[in-house]
């Protein structure tokens, strides 16, 4: 955060940091969402999820079940996860009321 205030002049407490990250992914994801983009147009390789599983090291015979672990981080944001498009209740909570529709 010393870098921040050093570049822009702006002192911002961490959770002011924090809800400005949160305010920049959820318009990224309201211009992606907009452009005709759906959550099924996102996936990973197969080889991030684990397939085929690594055979040795910290990660041997692990497999992510990346779906889910996208449920999870939609719910989190505040992301409809069928549609992608931004839940109202986000939208209110991060004052982004005269941006977003």
């Amino acid at each position: 955060m010393d870098i921040t205030s050093a570049v822009t002049g702006w002192d911002l407490t961490p959770e002011e940091f924090i809800k400005a990250g949160y305010r920049i992914a959820t318009l990224q994801q309201a211009f992606n969402v907009r452009e005709g983009f759906k959550p099924s147009d996102f996936t990973m390789p197969p080889r991030i999820e684990g397939k085929p599983p690594f055979k040795v090291g910290v990660f041997k015979d692990l497999t992510l079940d990346m779906e889910d672990l996208k449920k999870r981080f939609y719910d989190a944001m505040g992301f409809d996860y069928q549609t992608g498009a931004v839940k109202r209740e986000r939208i209110a909570e991060l004052g982004l009321e005269g941006v977003m529709p």
